[in-house]
C-alpha cells in the first residue's frame, strides 16, 4: 500500500492507492482531519468493515440472496451480498496519476470471483478546487451492466469522540424503510414528526439517542435520502456535499463497538463519525426493472463536491 497526498492554499487530503481510500481530508484553518483514520494505516489492508474511506463498487449496500439479474453473486454477509462482496473495490490496487491539483486512480477489474460478468475500466478522480474537494467517479463496463459506486468516508468535522453535537440539514420529505435484515424493498417512510427529519438544521444527537422502531434492527441511522445536496455542522464550520447521484445513503457508525483505534488512539465509539455516501438506493436491482445499465457507449459517471465553510 502506498500513501498519496495533495494540497492546495486551503485542503490537504491523503488517499490510498488501495481501494483509493480517503485517509485524510483537512482545511488549513484548523488542521483537523474531517474523515475518521485509523490509527493503524496497516488496517487498512483487510477492512471488509466498516470500509473507513473506501472507494466502494461496482455496488454499493445489501443485494438481496446476491441476486443480480441473472447472476448469483458471493454472500460475504450471508444470506446477502454487500459492497461487492470479497474481492470489491475496497480491495483492489490501483494505478496512480498525480497532477498540480488531482490525484487519479485507474484500473481494468475483473470481479468475476464476486459473480460480476465482465470487466470494468475504473477511474477515480481527487481534485482540489479552492475549498472544494471534487471526487469523480467513471466506470465502464465490458458489457452492459447496473452499477451503484460509492466513496464511504466517515465525517467529523471537528475531530471530537462523537458526532453527537453535529447537525445536519436534509431537504428530505422521506427516508427509506428497512426490513429486519437491513434491506431496502421500496418502502419510504414519511419524515413528518420522527427522528429522520432533517429538514431544518438538527443536532444529530436528537436522531441518535431518540426511539424509532427501526432502530431495534438497525440500531440508529442507517437509512438512504433521495436528494443531492445536504450540510453537515459542528462549531463554526460546515461541509456541504453536492451530487449528481440521486441521493445519499447515511450510517452513523452504529457499529464500531470500540473495535480499533481511531488516529487519536482513542477506541473507536458508535456514532464516531457519519459515513455521507452519495449513490442509488440499495437492493434496487431487486425493487424495479427501471434501473440504469451502464456499457462503453454509456458510462457511469458520478460527481460529488465537498465543500467547506467557515461562519
Amino acid at each position: 500500500m502506498k500513501t498519496y497526498t495533495l494540497e492546495n492554499e486551503f485542503l490537504s487530503i491523503e488517499v490510498l492507492n488501495q481501494g483509493a481510500k480517503l485517509l485524510s481530508f483537512k482545511h488549513k484553518r484548523d488542521g483537523v482531519n474531517m474523515v475518521v483514520r485509523y490509527e493503524d494505516i496497516e488496517l487498512y489492508a483487510n477492512d471488509t468493515g466498516p470500509y473507513l474511506g473506501s472507494t466502494i463498487g461496482p455496488v454499493a449496500g445489501r443485494i438481496s440472496a446476491g441476486k443480480f439479474g441473472e447472476h448469483q453473486l458471493s454472500l460475504n454477509t450471508p444470506p446477502n451480498q454487500l459492497h461487492s462482496g470479497f474481492e470489491g473495490l475496497h480491495m483492489q490496487e490501483f494505478k496512480v496519476k498525480k497532477t498540480d491539483d488531482s490525484l487519479i486512480f485507474e484500473n481494468t477489474i475483473d470481479h468475476s470471483r464476486d459473480g460480476f460478468p465482465g470487466t470494468i475500466q475504473y477511474k477515480i478522480e481527487y481534485k482540489l478546487n479552492g475549498e472544494t474537494l471534487e471526487l469523480d467517479m467513471r466506470a465502464c463496463p465490458s458489457e452492459p451492466m447496473y452499477l451503484n459506486l460509492t466513496n464511504h468516508s466517515y465525517f467529523n468535522l471537528d475531530g471530537s469522540e462523537t458526532i453527537y453535537e453535529h447537525s445536519l440539514k436534509v431537504a428530505s420529505q422521506t427516508v427509506s424503510k428497512l426490513d429486519e435484515t437491513l434491506l431496502y424493498y421500496g418502502d419510504t417512510i414519511d419524515v413528518q414528526g420522527t427522528t429522520f427529519d432533517f429538514r431544518t438544521k438538527k443536532t444529530l444527537r436528537a436522531c441518535l439517542e431518540s426511539d424509532h422502531e427501526q432502530y431495534a434492527f438497525t440500531r440508529s441511522l442507517d437509512h438512504y435520502y433521495s436528494v443531492p445536496t445536504l450540510q453537515l455542522y459542528a462549531g463554526n464550520k460546515s461541509l456541504k456535499i453536492e451530487t449528481n447521484a440521486p441521493g445519499f445513503q447515511f450510517y452513523a457508525a452504529n457499529y464500531f463497538d470500540e473495535t480499533f483505534n481511531d488516529e487519536y488512539g482513542r477506541k473507536s465509539k458508535n456514532h464516531a463519525g457519519l459515513a455521507i455516501e452519495p449513490q442509488r438506493p440499495a437492493n434496487e436491482v431487486n425493487i424495479t426493472k427501471d434501473y440504469p445499465l451502464y456499457s462503453k457507449t454509456s458510462p457511469f459517471e458520478w460527481k460529488t463536491r465537498y465543500s467547506v465553510e467557515f461562519e
